[in-house]
């Protein structure tokens, strides 16, 4: 297999069109496509015990439920056999919760 890129994080991608949920994507690039994996507090995501509503899909996106965004920055992590780069990603969506 020839490695011609190093990997590298381009951007983040971040949307809501899950119902109480929030989806946040690593947009990486490099020659192998780089390998994601998400933190949060020094914790690979998904983690159930500690983290049981956060979850990652087979298109390595962060899920998000929307009411634990207010103080978490989440960590992307991308590698490829050329390198290993991470970058942290904050929401920049916000579920206000309202008195009754």
């Amino acid at each position: 297999m020839l490695f011609t890129a190093k990997a590298e994080i381009k951007d983040f991608k971040q949307t809501s069109s899950q119902i109480n949920k929030i989806l946040m994507q690593c947009i990486v690039g490099g020659i192998p496509s780089p390998k994601v994996t998400w933190y949060l507090q020094n914790t690979k995501l998904p983690y159930k015990q500690t983290f049981p509503d956060y979850d990652v899909n087979s298109d390595d996106v962060l899920i998000i439920p929307q009411g634990s965004l207010v103080n978490n920055s989440f960590l992307c992590n991308c590698t490829n056999p050329l390198d290993s780069v991470a970058r942290f990603a904050r929401s920049k969506f916000f579920k206000v919760l309202l008195p009754l």
